[in-house]
């Protein structure tokens, strides 16, 4: 199988279904081969392009993206061909193969959610757990696959949220290294916070509040607006600083009665990733929150 584009191999059901195939992957933006030629040269040798060498004309109606996939049979023949992402497009090129269904293996192990070990300050937590998805509305911006991601932390980040019975203001780059992990799965590695070159920043103020207490804790509402900035360097050139998500915090943080460490933290982050310019380069995301371990 060849395919271009953004990150569709991810998926488990498709490593399933291509148990025993030869996978090729190539990226038709990649602006150091002038005008794809070396791609386009690789679809003219297999049979799918047409004489401009666009694969508009022969997928059709599939080829609105930059997605594409060719499967091959054991001879090289072209079994089935099909535009942007869709596994039940796989399934029938599969099928076209009438090869044997993957063996299925039942696995004894236990599923977990990943996880942080205690904290060397067994007084705070160590750190925060994430669980993310996007929530788009059309195309391929309606990606509802749920990431869960721990963010460690040391002790001392904690002192920023120490219990004050009176209102005050917190630095929002507390929650710098949690933002940076919001952003929609499988887009390219390139255009991810975490891709080499990224600086990040997270600037503003986060208010926390004390919310009373019962007969265990005190309690606390931290909320504010959070807006995360990075510039990527590219050689001698940095990239302008632009937010590149947009959104709220809402959170409960819970201490004991008589110390002022926090205890835990659960919340919210909902808001905007910009993933491109454009109807679709906007991803709407929502975040929940839990300082782990509890």
């Amino acid at each position: 199988m060849a395919s271009a584009g953004r990150g569709f191999l991810y998926n488990e059901k498709v490593h399933q279904l291509l148990k025993g195939f030869i996978v090729v992957s190539a990226n038709t933006q990649d602006q150091s081969v002038p005008d794809h030629a070396e791609f386009r040269e690789l679809l003219k040798k297999i049979g799918v392009t047409d004489a401009k060498g666009s694969l508009g004309d022969v997928l059709g109606s599939q080829g609105a993206g930059n997605v594409y996939f060719i499967l091959l049979d054991p001879q090289g023949e072209i079994v089935h061909y099909w535009g942007l992402t869709s596994i039940d497009e796989l399934a029938k090129g599969v099928a076209k193969l009438k090869a044997p269904p993957p063996p299925v293996e039942e696995s004894q192990a236990k599923l977990t959610l990943p996880d942080l070990c205690a904290s060397s300050d067994p007084g705070v937590p160590s750190g925060l757990r994430l669980f993310f998805r996007a929530r788009g509305e059309a195309g391929w911006n309606a990606n509802a696959m749920t990431i869960v991601q721990p963010v460690p932390m040391k002790a001392d980040e904690w002192k920023a949220l120490s219990y004050s019975d009176r209102p005050r203001e917190i630095d929002a780059e507390f929650f710098r290294a949690c933002v940076t992990e919001i952003f929609p799965g499988a887009i390219r590695a390139a255009s991810s916070p975490r891709a080499p070159g990224f600086a990040s920043k997270l600037p503003g103020t986060l208010k926390l509040e004390p919310a009373g207490s019962d007969e265990k804790f005190r309690y606390a509402l931290l909320h504010g607006p959070v807006q995360l900035f990075y510039t990527r360097s590219l050689g001698n050139k940095a990239e302008p600083s632009e937010p590149k998500f947009s959104g709220t915090l809402q959170a409960v943080v819970k201490y004991g009665l008589t110390t002022p460490e926090v205890h835990s933290l659960r919340g919210m982050i909902d808001g905007n990733y910009l993933y491109m310019p454009g109807p679709n380069g906007t991803f709407k995301m929502t975040a929940a929150v839990e300082s782990r371990p509890e």
